[in-house]
């Protein structure tokens, strides 16, 4: 376990001390307390260590399908929820280590697919996740920039050249429905990859996720 130990010890989560005595005065107690609990005299590594929630076994009820489930049972539609923020269905399982984090990626996986499933009625294919993620490292200029295509609309006739029939029902059409829309202003057109790639220092960097330009630059130590 020595590994472990020094992985810990290097992110100051526990402290090395060189030997019980050393130990004993950053505690302020006699040396012979803690050397009295020990065997030899070799060097210490130390954490502090404090109570803490392991776990939550309480919280929304849901489907088999991830749907958070009203007070009669019925489904909500478009709400979903997962892990620790449901019921655990199982509580006499649920102090077994490991079994909260089983249940969150099973419970968070079958709630994202049916979301997915709703989201695809549209008829296109779903999209692995990895091959998104192998995009986004592979092609950022795709995804950093909007690829806006504005909807072609058909040409309409000029008054002139309407008929009649036309010329009525184009009116019944303006008291039902009133004139056309202005064009809504889609807003900025995205941001390009050159743009992306002037923020690439400590103290201004920027990065492209899933098609969204993030600054990190806040997370950097």
């Amino acid at each position: 376990v020595q590994w472990l130990v020094d992985f810990y010890t290097q992110r100051k989560v526990m402290k090395k001390y060189s030997s019980a005595s050393e130990l004993a005065s950053e505690m302020r107690v006699q040396a012979s307390v803690i050397e009295s609990e020990l065997e030899g005299g070799d060097a210490l590594y130390v954490a502090v260590v404090t109570s803490a929630l392991y776990t939550c076994a309480g919280g929304l009820m849901t489907g088999s399908d991830g749907k958070v489930l009203n007070s009669t049972g019925q489904p909500i539609e478009g709400l979903f929820a997962a892990g620790e923020a449901t019921s655990a269905p199982f509580q006499k399982l649920w102090s077994v280590s490991g079994i909260p984090l089983l249940y969150s990626i099973c419970s968070g996986r079958t709630a994202g697919r049916t979301i997915a499933s709703a989201m695809l009625k549209n008829g296109s294919s779903p999209q692995d996740l990895r091959d998104i993620i192998i995009g986004i490292m592979t092609k950022p200029d795709v995804v950093a920039t909007a690829a806006i295509e504005e909807e072609k609309k058909p040409d309409e006739k000029p008054l002139e050249e309407m008929s009649i029939e036309e010329l009525i029902a184009k009116v019944k059409d303006l008291k039902a429905n009133g004139p056309p829309a202005a064009p809504a202003d889609d807003g900025p057109k995205g941001i390009s990859m050159d743009e992306v790639k002037k923020h690439n220092t400590k103290e201004d960097a920027w990065l492209v996720i899933n098609g969204d330009v993030i600054d990190v630059t806040k997370w950097i130590p």
